[in-house]
């Protein structure tokens, strides 16, 4: 049910108000200080204020008061619980400390982030009243729900100008009218007689029977009164005169009850309220509090228990004493996540020292916005002084603006008597950083976008146009990367080995690492790349929002970050690889040189052999970086081929993904070689020239793109910015590649390493010099498990490319793209012998398959699992080893195709050998949906 929101504010006699001239006539918004955005529903220009004796039936009421020559704002709220507000009054006290001056009062209504209703009023100064006058706002659209009611003064000064005096803010919940509700929060001293305030509300029935009675706590006295009320409508106001109490401490207690008009004589209670009166505390106004007795007990004398020096108890309530005038308290806080993003929840969390533990405290926080001068969330907690003085505040959307928080701590004792007796302040400004958001922080030639943009209405959202630098050499090269704030002495190591043009996209979860990537690349690698003529392009991305985690921030984007450096290089030939890559010696001209001889044709890509060195070690050497005069000094190490054979051999370096030494698609397997073994590397060590390889789904090398000719969907971005977690990112890219028909070929002579731990001497220096003050690394495998990508490659291979690729050299029985369709996988079965033997003069033991249906075009994985069953009597099986074994085309002749297998030496005991024959296409990328057949046998060696 709609609610009528009525906002009055109250003149008090002797207040002098003027007219300035109808010229000034205009909005507040006319000065630059004051905020007008938002387009609320309802709004209305500066109107001369509508003055009119106050509403007793208003439940909010604000005082700004002009004392010690600065203005501050006191709000009262009539009903402290959480009913139904149909009415507000804001009342206004000028008195004689008011300076002569016009005033303009913008009062705005808001819920959540949406500006409601905004009324402007003009006070006129020369006008004098005998008693408190009001001027009226209504909205009349309110809905059940929190609200928050804005109040901003201005003094109008000359020329048209505004100037802010005073804020305030209030929330408060409107609830649904319909319900019956019964409010009294304050009662009124004249003379003998207590005139009590009552609210009605949502109580549509004809006739009501209104029951006050008044008991006072110290003895057995009671006064009573009883009213008729004829309800018209659904709100009522009633005043109630009863004689007042000669103690100072009572209990009120308020009953409704219907006259029913069938049956005479019969009351229905439809409503009960109680309240807590302390006539000590009236100044003719008396505020009634809830009633800190409940329904049982009452006080048979002694000092009142709120007036005592100790905690009371009382039945199940517990009355707390004032806080010691003698111990100072302070606020401490932090906020969680520690970087706050807009549009998204957090938590201002505080901690209140100082506190007694006898006493309760009341925390009052105001958050409001920099620029805009809004209140934007305003809520108070309750703390007990035994507790620990730990409070949290949930905020559930941040807003996109510099945000003020003020917070202050006040005793709940004197609070509760109306004394502003704040123990603790605190107020600091909040960065929120807008997710997902871009900029350049380097660019040498036209830039794809100006400004600050989102990354969703960005260039790089879609397919990407190509961008090129004007009169540019069509051999030249980019490399592109991607790094963080930890990453950046490694960037300046990688962009010394490569020695070219260089795109790099960062990535930035905090404001501090925002400033911090902005003042590295503008003071030290942007001008080290100018004063060496080489161009740099660097663009930064803003924490973006993991959408499937609820909210979390994204460890690191990964396609995205990918898309944006392929787009922004400016030459056609880019060369993607990650930040910690170096690159050897000559790389960049061997790349261009294979291109000038025209052994990559424009439906092919190059793939760079990579090395990964997984257990650190002093190989590759780092360059040698120092800095003078405050620029980058950077000399190149060497990176030989020999010296990688030397630490191949050694075992120092590996091909990723696989343990030491040479594997290959005709001997040596591992199931997880489809990343990189395709490369030949056995191949690669001999090679003088360019040549191709087969291409297997998951085959993922550091690949020379010659943008120019791409026909891929992101354009020049190349990645697919949809795999953001770590898992088949770059594999997304060579699926496509293969998809469209490109061929691979692999680059002789030239490599990619690792870099090694030397790097970290080099890092102490420049963190110390740059003052960088670098994050500590992320591990090797953030993010998530890879199911993500996983499930999302899944996706377009089964869904989305499915148009056959004839040039595969390779095929398929699952994988569409590659379809074989003369395999029938209903026809494929295996055969396991059923014993073990040992060939005369070897020790391995070995076993025999045999399996049938295959067709001589597609590609297949074996998979060999032996498991050792324990003698006990428990019997429980142990992994003892897998082995994975090839079978190309190349190596398919008859039908049935038989395999002996060696599963090493055993010693005596029970295994367990399951053989698992999958498409090898699909074999890494589909797990177990890749079997075609599978076969198993039990065995025992003696």
């Amino acid at each position: 049910m709609a609610v009528r929101l009525l906002v009055l504010a109250a003149m008090v006699a002797g207040g002098s108000l003027s007219h300035p001239p109808s010229s000034q006539m205009s909005s507040p918004c006319l000065d630059q200080r004051i905020s007008c955005s938002g387009e609320p529903r309802s709004s209305s220009p500066l109107l001369p204020a509508d003055l009119h004796p106050c509403s007793k039936s208003a439940s909010l009421s604000v005082t700004p008061e002009f004392v010690g020559g600065r203005w501050s704002m006191q709000w009262k709220q009539r009903n402290a619980s959480p009913h139904a507000v149909q009415h507000l009054t804001i009342n206004f006290d000028l008195g004689a400390s008011f300076p002569h001056t016009a005033l303009v009062l913008q009062l705005q209504l808001s819920q959540g982030f949406e500006l409601r209703a905004v009324k402007n009023y003009l006070v006129r100064s020369q006008t004098s009243f005998d008693q408190s006058r009001c001027f009226s706002f209504a909205y009349e659209e309110a809905t059940p729900g929190e609200y928050t009611v804005n109040v901003f003064l201005h003094a109008w000064k000359e020329k048209d100008e505004l100037k802010l005096i005073a804020t305030g803010d209030y929330r408060l919940r409107v609830g649904n009218a319909s319900q019956p509700k019964l409010l009294m929060d304050h009662a009124t001293l004249e003379g003998d007689e207590l005139v009590l305030t009552i609210w009605l509300q949502g109580m549509t029935h004809s006739k009501l029977l209104l029951v006050v009675l008044i008991s006072e706590l110290h003895s057995i006295a009671e006064s009573r009164t009883i009213s008729v009320i004829h309800m018209r409508s659904s709100e009522h106001v009633q005043d109630v005169r009863v004689l007042a109490p000669a103690r100072s401490e009572c209990v009120v207690s308020v009953t409704v009850s219907e006259l029913s008009s069938d049956k005479e004589g019969s009351l229905a209670a439809i409503g009960n309220l109680r309240k807590f009166l302390r006539l000590s505390s009236c100044n003719r106004t008396c505020e009634l509090e809830n009633d800190h007795l409940g329904m049982s007990g009452q006080a048979r004398g002694g000092t009142s228990p709120l007036r005592s020096g100790s905690v009371h108890q009382r039945g199940s309530e517990v009355l707390f004493s004032p806080h010691p005038e003698d111990v100072l308290c302070n606020l401490l806080f932090s906020t969680n996540p520690e970087q706050i993003v807009a549009g998204k929840p957090f938590k201002l969390v505080f901690q209140a020292n100082g506190l007694a533990s006898t006493s309760k405290y009341r925390l009052h926080l105001s958050i409001r916005g920099q620029e805009k001068q809004m209140i934007l969330f305003t809520k108070f907690e309750d703390i007990l002084g035994s507790e620990g003085g730990r409070v949290e505040f949930n905020i559930s959307n941040a807003w996109p603006w510099s945000l003020i928080f003020v917070a202050n701590l006040y005793d709940y004792f004197t609070e509760q008597e109306n004394e502003d007796y704040l123990l603790a302040y605190l107020s600091r400004s909040l960065h929120v950083m807008v997710p997902c958001m871009l900029s350049y922080l380097w660019v040498s030639d036209a830039p794809l976008f100006h400004g600050s943009v989102p990354y969703d209405q960005s260039p790089f959202s879609g397919p990407v146009q190509a961008s090129r630098h004007p009169g540019g050499d069509e051999l030249s090269l980019t490399l592109a990367t991607i790094a963080t704030l930890d990453r950046a002495v490694m960037l300046i190591n990688a962009a010394a080995q490569w020695q070219e043009h260089l795109a790099v996209a960062f990535y930035a979860k905090c404001a501090d690492e925002v400033r911090k990537l902005k003042t590295f690349v503008e003071e030290a690698l942007g001008p080290w790349f100018r004063e060496r003529n080489r161009r740099l392009e660097a663009v930064l991305l803003t924490a973006c929002p993991d959408e499937d985690s609820g909210g979390d921030l994204l460890v690191f984007p990964i396609n995205m970050l990918r898309k944006i450096s392929c787009a922004i290089a400016t030459t056609d030939l880019v060369l993607y690889a990650d930040v910690d890559m170096l690159a050897s010696d000559m790389l960049a001209s061997n790349i261009r040189q294979a291109y000038q001889d025209g052994l990559v044709s424009p439906t092919e890509l190059l793939a760079i052999p990579c090395f990964n060195s997984p257990f650190g070690g002093p190989w590759p050497s780092e360059a040698d970086i120092s800095v003078q005069d405050k620029r980058l000094r950077v000399k190149p190490a060497v990176i030989s081929e020999e010296d990688l054979r030397k630490n191949f051999e050694a075992c120092k370096v590996m091909i990723p993904g696989v343990l030491c030494g040479i594997w290959s698609l005709s001997g040596r397997w591992h199931e997880a070689g489809v990343f990189h073994v395709g490369t030949e590397y056995d191949k690669w060590m001999e090679a003088e020239e360019a040549y191709p390889v087969t291409y297997i789904l998951g085959y993922e090398p550091y690949l020379v793109v010659n943008r120019s000719a791409w026909r891929g969907s992101q354009g020049v971005g190349l990645y697919d910015d949809r795999f953001v977690h770590w898992g088949w990112d770059k594999v997304s890219f060579g699926v496509e590649a293969a998809s469209l028909g490109y061929g691979f070929k692999v680059l002789p002579k030239s490599f990619l390493v690792h870099g090694s731990t030397a790097i970290e001497v080099t890092e102490e220096y420049l963190v110390d010099v740059l003052k960088l003050a670098l994050p500590s690394k992320q591990e090797a495998h953030w993010g998530p498990p890879d199911t993500h990508g996983r499930g999302l490659l899944q996706h377009l291979v089964s869904d989305h490319y499915t148009a056959v690729v004839p040039q595969a050299a390779i095929r398929s029985c699952l994988v569409r793209m590659f379809k074989d369709e003369s395999c029938n996988v209903s026809r494929i079965h295996m055969v396991q012998s059923p014993t073990m033997y040992q060939r005369v003069g070897r020790s391995d033991n070995e076993i025999a398959i045999e399996i049938y249906g295959l067709t001589r075009a597609t590609g297949y994985q074996v998979s060999v699992m032996l498991n050792a069953t324990a003698s006990d009597e428990r019997g429980q099986e142990k992994e003892v080893r897998s082995l994975f074994f090839l079978l190309l085309p190349q190596h398919l002749v008859e039908d049935p195709h038989g395999m002996t297998v060696s599963v090493g030496m055993l010693g005596a005991g029970r295994y367990r050998i399951r053989v698992d024959l999958k498409d090898l296409h699909a074999a890494k990328l589909f797990q177990d949906e890749a079997i075609l057949a599978s076969t198993e046998q039990k065995y025992e060696v003696f």
